[in-house]
């Protein structure tokens, strides 16, 4: 068979667009890995410095929820282990909601000492 053509075969489509693995960062070097965590850590500390100044303002608790709860999403959808940040942001986000409940029960009874005057 030396003088047989060779046989032609077509390759499989590729589609245009893939989408990405969820939650994962497969893809991504060491490095950009890295700095990922390194940021996610410095979110947590913020959310933890916003609840820890919101036991004097409570308006920053608030913030500090927020972020704390940010965080934990960016976490979650990262899949990075982000131990560090994972701990400061749930103590960040129990204590801003102590806080928020506790300046809610101040301006709660506030209210009801200055409207039971009738």
């Amino acid at each position: 068979m030396a003088g047989a053509a060779p046989v032609a075969t077509t390759p499989a489509p590729v589609p245009a667009w893939s989408a990405p693995a969820p939650y994962q960062y497969g893809g991504l070097p060491r490095e950009a890995l890295a700095l990922l965590e390194v940021e996610l850590d410095r979110l947590a500390t913020n959310a933890l410095v916003f609840s820890i100044v919101g036991l004097i303002i409570g308006l920053l608790s608030i913030i500090g929820l927020l972020t704390g709860i940010s965080v934990l999403g960016q976490i979650y959808r990262s899949g990075l282990p982000a131990r560090s940040a994972r701990v400061k942001a749930w103590i960040a986000v129990a204590l801003s909601a102590v806080v928020v409940v506790f300046w809610a029960g101040v301006l709660a009874l506030l209210a009801a000492a200055a409207g039971g005057g009738y």
